[in-house]
């Protein structure tokens, strides 16, 4: 869940970039660094920006270990997340997908966890898997890597956060109450898991708190060679088949009063050969589809 961080990061440095006149330059430096088709019938979304407002569409944002905090596993991806866009209504609901769904790997002719689609086949199976479960549509995906996170929070320097309880964690103390974390104090209490009640949802709940501490010190930012870093450092860590430019272009109503929605898709703990997996009831996945699926403008 942790690359959601990442993820929102890149949209906030291009949506509150895109408000000057170096938007058009940065929107096309990042298409042509970061922009990877799904398949190859990926042209007919090529659409612009008013096409894209007729109505809501979906993203599959996929956060995917690249060895970074030491690690050597790479292929699966850690996080995902459905993404319900509606640009006319500027109302973004982010639909949490457990990565340890049990799910059939089609392609593969087998069941696996929904987290090792990318490792057999990258975005494209990601996303064909995750339509194919919620029986919905997803023309777009964002894929990340976490390398650039903490160079992110380095740029960005010590962040505020209000923490809900006293933990230690890697070293260090984190008393009850309002803090200025450093960023290797903010990486770390973000991260914490184990030691939370409310395990994984506490974990999400400080990393949007994370998340709102470093946009508010990116909102105080002015220098153009800052925000050249953060392009830098996100677009070396990103693929997408979005179409950025256009987005940019028009960033300043869509980041003006928007309506931001979290969301889970809840499942149950099954063992299987020794092995835990979640899944999720058909009651729950019909909740699921309808939530990704409506138009809201009623």
């Amino acid at each position: 869940m942790r690359k959601i961080i990442l993820i929102l990061l890149f949209v906030s440095v291009v949506l509150v970039g895109g408000i000057t006149g170096w938007a058009v330059y940065s929107a096309n430096k990042i298409n042509t660094k970061v922009y990877e088709k799904l398949n190859p019938s990926d042209e007919q979304y090529d659409l612009d920006y008013d096409q894209l407002k007729q109505e809501p569409f979906n993203v599959l944002l996929l956060g995917v270990d690249t060895g970074e905090f030491g690690r050597t596993d790479s292929g699966r991806s850690d996080s995902m997340i459905v993404a319900h866009i509606n640009l006319k209504k500027k109302e973004y609901t982010l639909m949490g997908v457990e990565r340890d769904l049990l799910v059939d790997i089609a392609d593969q002719g087998m069941q696996d966890k929904l987290n090792a689609a990318y490792a057999y086949g990258g975005a494209s199976c990601s996303v064909k898997i995750v339509e194919k479960m919620l029986d919905i549509q997803i023309p777009y995906f964002v894929s990340i890597d976490m390398g650039g996170f903490q160079k992110i929070l380095k740029e960005v320097g010590a962040v505020q956060v209000e923490n809900e309880f006293e933990f230690s964690s890697d070293g260090f103390d984190f008393p009850k109450g309002k803090l200025t974390l450093s960023p290797e104090e903010a990486l770390s209490w973000a991260r914490m898991r184990y030691e939370d009640p409310r395990g994984d949802y506490g974990r999400q709940m400080r990393q949007q708190l994370l998340l709102k501490g470093v946009l508010e010190n990116m909102a105080q930012l002015n220098q153009v060679t800052k925000w050249n870093a953060f392009i830098d450092i996100l677009t070396d860590n990103i693929k997408t088949n979005l179409p950025i430019t256009n987005l940019v272009l028009h960033a300043k109503e869509l980041m003006k009063e928007p309506t931001i929605i979290h969301d889970q898709v809840i499942g149950e703990e099954l063992i299987q050969n020794g092995i835990s997996y979640q899944t999720a009831s058909t009651e729950e996945i019909a909740r699921v589809h309808d939530v990704l699926t409506t138009n809201k403008e009623e």
